[in-house]
């Protein structure tokens, strides 16, 4: 009965190692992800910030000029 009883023992250790693993898993994979989410949303606002700041820099169009000629 001692080794049946240290059978089952060591299986419902192996039950509950595998289960703090998988859990541990898990929670790495959410982290992961959470950090990917949140390098995606920084690369986005840099983008916007550069495509902004490129309209804002923008030559001006050909023939229009870039100064004002007052003269009265």
């Amino acid at each position: 009965m001692s080794r049946a009883s240290m059978s089952t023992s060591n299986i419902a250790a192996a039950a509950v190692a595998s289960q703090q693993s998988q859990l541990q898993l898990a929670m790495q994979t959410a982290m992961l992800k959470a950090g990917h989410s949140q390098d995606i949303a920084l690369v986005e606002m840099i983008a916007e910030s550069a495509e902004t700041a490129a309209k804002l820099t923008a030559s001006a169009p050909p023939g229009t000029g870039t100064r004002l000629d007052i003269r009265v």
